[in-house]
């Protein structure tokens, strides 16, 4: 929450000053960002954070499912011992910094512009929409696994034929090919039983551990998997008759979270959350019309880059929305951001600006061995995130 009793005329004067502002601002982005209510330090959150301290290539690890027997009886344990594998992916973080020079302090002061506090609102919403595009853009660049809509397959879906990539089932989306309950199912499906892009068996996505604090500051956890779906995909099951059904016998299912920004309902213990889409306005999901130099930008230079475009369906835009489950996401940063301020134009002017260290990458694991397991079924693959591509019409 943001501090009302700055004596924002100090700033620059007293180091504490800085320290107010730049940790309200740190707290005000991460309440405005998409992500507040997923982000944690714990390996059972969707957005996993890590704290660095400098600009060195940083690598995220995470430990595999043992798979070993052990043994029974009077059996040596040391006859049978089990394989620990370990995961990794290396990220580059960066500095991204913004910031802002007044007019003269006469001009100012004239027109009643608290000049530093003006700052601090616009560089908490940059931080944030900046903090977002780079999770969303991540999380989308090159998927491994993905569910594409089809209108007229039995199971909601279209089937995967030997040899298809991701481009080519995104390929296959064609107009009528929109969100419904039926397709979600599937979706949900494939992340509980471990169903790769090929219908083989993979390894399962973990649910994620999410955490709110409701009006009256009751407070739940739960471990669920999370859908997030764009404005054209929430309209499509909106109409969908099966979702009417489902609301109207659950018809406060969604009321009952207001506190949960995007709230539209539960399937399968997946909660479905509607997001912006994304604009040049605005940070949100992606689609396929996006240009790609807007996306790729956002994503990390150690990351193979794939064009958004790459999802584009049968001669119509799909719509990229994308089930989460826990570790989808690396977030590295170093804590708070840093507030710079100093007087310009021979003390006439404020330049007031903010710096942070961050690094966001997608959860895709590379085997590091550890007597090891060459063959590993996570090695190369998204390991929390499974995309859902529908119509975007």
């Amino acid at each position: 929450m943001a501090n009302d009793f700055i004596d924002y005329n100090s700033l620059g004067q007293h180091p504490y000053v800085n320290e107010e502002i730049a940790s309200d601002i740190e707290k005000g982005y991460w309440a405005d960002s998409l992500f507040d209510f997923y982000t944690g330090s714990g390996a059972d959150r969707v957005i996993r954070q890590y704290k660095i301290t400098d600009l060195s290539p940083f690598t995220a690890r995470l430990k595999g499912k043992s798979y070993g027997d052990g043994v029974t009886g009077n059996a040596n344990i040391a006859d049978n011992l089990d394989e620990m594998d370990w995961y990794a992916r290396t990220l580059s973080p960066e500095v991204i910094a913004n910031g802002f020079q007044s007019e003269i302090d006469i001009y100012s002061n004239t027109k009643n512009i608290d000049f530093v506090k003006e700052c601090k609102e616009n560089l908490i919403q940059w931080f944030a929409e900046r903090s977002d595009r780079f999770i969303i853009a991540n999380l989308t660049n090159n998927l491994t696994n993905v569910v594409c809509a089809s209108a007229a397959a039995a199971n909601g879906i279209h089937p995967y034929v030997a040899g298809n990539s991701v481009k080519d089932m995104c390929t296959k989306v064609s107009k009528g090919d929109v969100c419904s309950v039926e397709s979600i199912r599937r979706l949900i499906f494939c992340a509980k039983n471990g169903i790769g892009l090929d219908g083989k068996e993979s390894f399962v996505v973990k649910p994620t551990r999410v955490q709110v604090r409701t009006i009256g500051d009751a407070q739940f956890i739960s471990k669920v998997y999370l859908l997030f779906i764009d404005s054209y995909q929430a309209e499509q099951l909106k109409s969908d008759p099966e979702w009417k059904q489902m609301q109207a016998v659950n018809h406060n299912q969604g009321l009952e979270h207001s506190f949960f920004t995007g709230f539209l309902g539960k399937i399968d213990n997946c909660w479905i959350v509607e997001l912006p889409t994304w604009s040049k306005e605005q940070a949100g999901l992606l689609h396929s019309e996006v240009d790609n130099n807007q996306f790729a930008k956002y994503v990390n230079k150690d990351a193979e880059l794939v064009s958004v475009n790459d999802y584009h369906g049968n001669n119509q835009a799909t719509s990229i929305g994308f089930l989460l489950g826990a570790s989808a996401c690396i977030y590295a940063n170093n804590g708070n951001i840093r507030l710079l301020t100093q007087k310009a134009d021979m003390n006439r002017k404020t330049l007031v600006a903010a710096d942070k260290i961050i690094g966001v990458r997608k959860a895709v694991f590379d085997a590091i061995k550890s007597g090891g397991n060459h063959n590993s079924i996570y090695h190369g693959k998204d390991f929390g995130v499974i995309g859902y591509i529908t119509s975007k019409e």
